[in-house]
């Protein structure tokens, strides 16, 4: 009987336990007499039946408890997942603005660097100008490589943007072969900036005299490679000033070769 309190921890199950176990009891010490008593007997049924009663009114009610606290787990976890879900779309049509903002951001580049070849395309016989226009386009990628993070997949949707919403559809399978040229482009454009604008940047630096507060700078000129006719045009050159910047393409271009 020291194990009662323990048992009535269990509530209404372990009530009903207790009084089946009485019932038991008393059923065995009535059927010991020589002449158990009908009454008795008809008593003890009824504690067992009281027992038995208990114990189904306590399994049906940990059945629904338990039914109901499933549901209720079922609600949050589905909650859990529509808030997800939510989240998903979030940040999907964020990163959705964003990568139409950065394919806008090349194109514009891109297109800039076209505009100011215009005399060029404009100086060659009509058969030849979208040659000449391919040309400057590998040139404007050559020179944009920090622009769309020597990311070949990012250059191909921006060339899509830029061929098919900026009015260049003559220049569809000259960003097709440029999109698979980009890693022999970015090797040329390491080699370019680790053998010669970098080298050239830092002689300017070491040519400056002491006190100056203009930051140096050097003209470099690009690969022959990207000359559109040496015959007519001069060949091209960029101005580079900025040393850290320089550094920081290349360890991106390196790391991009190296994928």
């Amino acid at each position: 009987m020291s194990a009662l309190p323990a048992i009535l921890e269990y509530g209404l199950t372990g009530l009903a336990a207790i009084i089946v176990f009485l019932a038991y009891r008393l059923l065995q010490q009535e059927s010991e007499t020589e002449a158990p008593r009908p009454a008795m007997l008809q008593t003890i049924k009824a504690f067992m039946a009281l027992g038995v009663v208990l114990a189904v009114v306590s399994a049906a009610s940990n059945y629904i408890e338990l039914r109901s606290a499933s549901g209720a787990q079922l609600a949050a976890v589905r909650d859990s997942l529509a808030s997800a879900r939510d989240s998903l779309q979030t940040v999907r049509q964020t990163t959705a603005a964003e990568r139409r903002a950065l394919n806008r951001l090349v194109a514009n580049h891109l297109a800039s660097h076209l505009r100011r070849g215009e005399d060029k395309v404009a100086a060659v016989p009509a058969s030849a100008r979208d040659t000449v226009r391919c040309t400057l386009l590998r040139r404007a990628v050559f020179q944009n490589m920090r622009t769309f993070e020597a990311d070949a997949g990012i250059l191909q949707h921006a060339l899509t943007h830029f061929v098919e919403d900026r009015g260049y559809p003559e220049l569809r399978a000259c960003a097709q072969a440029l999109t698979r040229e980009v890693p022999q482009l970015m090797a040329v454009r390491l080699k370019w900036l680790e053998g010669e604008a970098m080298p050239a940047l830092r002689a300017a630096q070491d040519q400056q005299p002491p006190f100056v507060q203009q930051e140096p700078s050097a003209t470099v000129f690009l690969p022959e490679a990207f000359v559109i006719d040496r015959t007519d045009f001069e060949r091209p050159t960029v101005t580079v000033t900025d040393m850290t910047t320089l550094q920081a393409e290349v360890r991106l271009l390196q790391e991009a070769l190296q994928q």
